[in-house]
This record gives C-alpha cells, sequence and structure tokens, in this order.
C-alpha cells in the first residue's frame, strides 16, 4: 500500500515537473468554474455490514453535487472545489440516511493544452467526512436508541482533470471534463458513534473518485 501512495505521488509529481518545459501549456491568464457531479469517495461499504447484521438497511451511496473553479496563468492553475450529498436506504420497519462531502485547494498544471482540449495532473489538500443515521418509519423515536456515526479527517487529493473546450465568443465558452483519482488520508480515522457495537471499521486510507464537470472559461482568443 505504501508503495503504491508513493508510485501515485511520483506519477504526479514526474508530471508537472515536465510540463514547465511544455510549449503547448497555455500563457495567457485564464480563469473558469464549473458545476460537477459524481459518486462520493464513499467509505461505507465495511460499515453496511454491520448493519445489515443487525438487522438495519444499509447506508446507500447517492450521487454528490458541488462546485469548483480556477484561475492561472503560464499553465499553472490554482483553485478549489467542494461537493456533497447522501441518499436514503429502506427496509419494511427503518430508514438509514447516508450523507458525504469534501472539498480541497488545488494547484494543477497544464501539461497539455490547445484551444480544444487540456490535459493537467493536479494535487489538493482539504477534507472529507461522511455520516449516517438509522431511525424507524413512521412512529415518534428517541434518537439515541438507535444507531448514528460519522468520520471525518483531513485528505490530500490526488488526480487527472481532462477538458474538452467549446469557444462561443472570442475570449470565452463552455467546458465540459471529468475529474478522477483519489483522495488520501494521510492520517488514519475510524467511525464514531452508537448502536453499531464495538471495533468500527477505520476509514480506507485511500479512496478513488470520478467528477463529471461543466462550466465556463475566460481565455485569451489567441490560446
Amino acid at each position: 500500500m505504501r508503495q503504491n501512495r508513493a508510485s501515485i505521488l511520483l506519477a504526479l509529481l514526474r508530471a508537472l515537473v515536465a510540463a514547465s518545459a511544455n510549449p503547448d501549456r497555455p500563457r495567457a491568464p485564464e480563469a473558469a468554474a464549473y458545476l460537477l457531479m459524481g459518486r462520493a469517495a464513499a467509505d461505507a461499504r465495511l460499515l453496511n455490514r454491520r448493519l445489515r447484521s443487525q438487522g438495519y438497511p444499509p447506508a446507500r451511496n447517492g450521487l454528490q453535487w458541488g462546485g469548483g473553479g480556477y484561475g492561472g496563468v503560464g499553465g499553472a492553475l490554482f483553485g478549489g472545489e467542494g461537493q456533497g450529498g447522501g441518499a436514503t436506504g429502506h427496509n419494511r420497519r427503518f430508514e438509514t440516511t447516508y450523507g458525504a462531502g469534501s472539498g480541497s485547494l488545488n494547484v494543477a498544471r497544464v501539461v497539455y493544452g490547445d484551444q480544444r482540449m487540456r490535459l493537467y495532473p493536479m494535487v489538493g489538500i482539504g477534507g472529507s467526512g461522511e455520516g449516517f443515521s438509522v431511525a424507524p418509519h413512521d412512529e415518534p423515536f428517541d434518537a439515541e436508541a438507535y444507531p448514528a456515526a460519522g468520520n471525518g479527517g483531513p485528505t490530500l487529493r490526488l488526480g487527472w482533470g481532462f477538458e474538452v473546450r467549446f469557444r462561443l465568443f472570442p475570449n470565452g465558452g463552455v467546458l465540459v471534463g471529468i475529474h478522477a483519482g483519489c483522495l488520501v488520508t494521510p492520517l488514519p480515522f475510524g467511525w464514531y458513534g452508537r448502536g453499531v457495537g464495538k471495533d468500527l471499521p477505520t476509514a480506507r486510507r485511500i479512496r478513488p473518485f470520478v467528477k463529471l464537470l461543466i462550466g465556463g472559461m475566460i481565455q485569451n482568443a489567441n490560446e
């Protein structure tokens, strides 16, 4: 596992260094803002085994929505993004509500860019968290009598961005793209809560993510 994390970091650093000599990177100041959508980088799988064993519905991993943006010059991009969302799971007696979110400040470097497409590795520092609660259907209840738990902490976002750009006017237009990679937890953190027994599983140190994005961009007409 440590070798895998080291390999990811090394690959990103090599890409960032190589980008500094890339003549295709954009040179003029630019900016972009986008909406994003995707599955949460969730860690509820092991916890769901505990819920099912006690007769509760599992925590469903729903879509996350959010937004982000960046500004840059010379191929260096600086920005941030955040997203959150949730879903519910049901059985005949209970409902499990699940939510998750994350955010980060990002730095990226364009390794390939022209008027239509661009590719960039990115590194972000931020945090993430998730939580759930269980309640019975349609009846008064004491919240302390049913399971609820959460986890959260600092995260390192490592990934790649790919964009396709459509220029609609001389200095800007729309973009669609994808961000994909992993959230790395530098410090282990576990689930903390009530009603699900002892020895709750520790959150996974590496969690993958894939986000679709659509937004607008401003860029010099000559780039």
